[in-house]
């Protein structure tokens, strides 16, 4: 399910309030510069040569944080993210947009958010442009719940359907296990779109394995694929860190997503990153794309 980044909308003048009161405020950031290497097979669209496309990326961002509690223990916080213009490429070989290139793609507020915590959990309210959502979380010893609700595209296209959906999870040493369910709103008539799924992760030493499923009936009455799947390994030693997943559905056994990546950790928050991720389905010409990202990402 998405998470909201706690957040807050004013930067001019906060480095004075902070000189004042250190405590209410913080701020953090991170950057990234590098090249990726997109290549569309051949045969994996409409002509017969390799498709290939270098391009230099640069992304810079920086959150400002602040927050208060009133005399009842009531904590309030908020924060801002700000994002420069830069260039990126979409690396997620599940999302519709992967390996789409977006130049100029800051330059603004990018997300903004308030909150409320207590004993009775944290409700957050944030905008991340340009989809507007509200999300409820809590734990109870090793149990959590998250539920979330998004009003899609609020100033643009209302037809889009809102999005909600409610998480728990429960966490036992070094292993996690969750349920949960995904939803999509028909305002303008039609069923609700709900999907389901169960997934969890266990950590030995410095290996750490995670796995989810998800049903879909829908999907299943559609003659699509009702079950999809992922699962991860991950591996981390010393200044090095490994990682793959896989993504497929019982529909297609050679329709499948795939990543996988290396960073070598140089400390302060600096690491050098190798990513490949691959978009499969032999029977789309617009699939079978290969995208190789290798550049330096930094954490403030």
């Amino acid at each position: 399910m998405k998470k909201i980044l706690l957040a807050s909308t004013f930067l001019a003048g906060t480095a004075g309030f902070a000189v004042a009161d250190d405590a209410n405020f913080s701020f953090s950031g991170e950057a990234a510069f590098g090249f990726v290497y997109i290549i569309t097979p051949d045969g994996a669209d409409a002509d017969t040569d390799n498709d290939t496309l270098f391009v230099p990326t640069v992304s810079s961002e920086f959150t400002a944080a602040m927050m208060t509690t009133t005399d009842m223990g009531l904590e309030a916080s908020a924060s801002i993210t700000v994002e420069a213009f830069g260039v990126s490429v979409e690396t997620d070989p599940t999302d519709g947009d992967f390996g789409v290139v977006t130049y100029d793609g800051g330059g603004a507020i990018s997300e903004a958010s308030v909150s409320l915590s207590g004993d009775w959990g944290t409700f957050t309210a944030g905008w991340d442009d340009p989809d507007m959502e509200f999300t409820y979380a809590n734990t109870w010893g090793d149990f959590s719940l998250d539920v979330y609700y998004t009003m899609i595209d609020l100033a643009g296209d209302t037809s889009d359907d809102d999005e909600f959906g409610a998480e728990v999870g429960y966490a036992f040493g070094d292993y996690n296990a969750y349920v949960g369910f995904d939803g999509v709103m028909a305002p303008t008539g039609g069923d609700m779109d709900l999907s389901y799924y169960v997934g969890g992760d266990a950590t030995f030493s410095s290996v750490t394995v995670s796995a989810e499923v998800t049903f879909d009936p829908d999907e299943a009455t559609d003659g699509d694929a009702a079950i999809d799947y992922e699962a991860g390994l991950a591996y981390a030693t010393g200044p090095y860190s490994f990682g793959a997943t896989i993504y497929g559905d019982n529909d297609d056994t050679t329709d499948f997503d795939g990543e996988a990546s290396a960073s070598y950790d140089l400390g302060g928050g600096v690491s050098v990153d190798l990513g490949v991720g691959y978009d499969g389905g032999v029977a789309d010409v617009d699939d079978n794309t290969i995208l190789v990202s290798l550049g330096v990402s930094m954490a403030f």
